[in-house]
Formats: C-alpha cells, sequence, structure tokens
C-alpha cells in the first residue's frame, strides 16, 4: 500500500539535487570555456609578440607595426564567440620597454577583455574578465 504521507517526498528530493546538479554541470562548463578562451587569447598575443619581435625600424613605423600586430592577435581568435572578442581589438596593447629608442623587451598584452558566462549567475565563480600577456626578447637585426 502506498502511504499518503510520503506521497510527492521524492519529487521533491529530485527538484532539490537536480538544481544543486545543474548549477555544478553549469559552473563546470563555464569553468572549461572560460579556460580554453584564455588559452586562444594566451596564444593569440605570443604570436603577436613573436611576429613584434621580427619587426624592426619602430621608431618610425609604431603605428603600422602596432596595426600589423593587432590584425595578427585579432586573426588568431576567429574561433571564438562575439561575447569574448567584442571590444578586443581596442584592448589590445603593444609596449617596447624600456622606451621606443631603446627597446629590450616587447609586450603585448589583452587587459581585462569582458568574459559573459553561459549561466549568468556564475559570474561569481568565473572570473568576468581575462588579462594575458606575452613578454618577448627584442633582438634588433
Amino acid at each position: 500500500m502506498h502511504n499518503k504521507k510520503y506521497s510527492g517526498q521524492s519529487l521533491v528530493e529530485f527538484s532539490l539535487v537536480f538544481v544543486v546538479f545543474m548549477m555544478i554541470l553549469l559552473a563546470t562548463i563555464d569553468w572549461g570555456f572560460y579556460l580554453y578562451s584564455t588559452m586562444i587569447l594566451d596564444g593569440a598575443v605570443r604570436d603577436g609578440a613573436r611576429t613584434a619581435v621580427t619587426c624592426s625600424d619602430w621608431s618610425a613605423n609604431y603605428d603600422a607595426r602596432s596595426d600589423v600586430i593587432k590584425d595578427i592577435v585579432m586573426a588568431r581568435t576567429t574561433y571564438l564567440p562575439l561575447s569574448v572578442t567584442t571590444g578586443l581589438r581596442g584592448r589590445i596593447n603593444i609596449q617596447l620597454q624600456p622606451d621606443i629608442t631603446n627597446i629590450q623587451d616587447i609586450v603585448v598584452s589583452i587587459s581585462n577583455q569582458p568574459f559573459r558566462t553561459f549561466g549568468g549567475f556564475l559570474g561569481v565563480i568565473v572570473p568576468q574578465t581575462i588579462s594575458v600577456q606575452a613578454i618577448m626578447r627584442y633582438e634588433d637585426n
């Protein structure tokens, strides 16, 4: 016989467990996508820095060289969705250290690029920005 005192108990237990399970599943998916996006952006700035150290005459052509480096970084991010790459070009920074007349290192970086999670309520768990940087030694040819 079915006891009316316990009817619906399994449904309540299932719904409580299901909500927790779905939150864990969405958090895992969001973390995976965050790490994937970070790896793609990290590789893109590395490729940009690698190209930057092969360029010469930075002092005469800084703007043109910077545009080429930004184009390379943007080309390497084609597999990321627009939610990650929106406004990316404006966040790409190229720094010549210590200065443009005596270059020792070239730093290509992306700072505070917004990252939107799939499960919007998980913004507390998954970082909401991505920052990556590549530094390469410059040797004038």
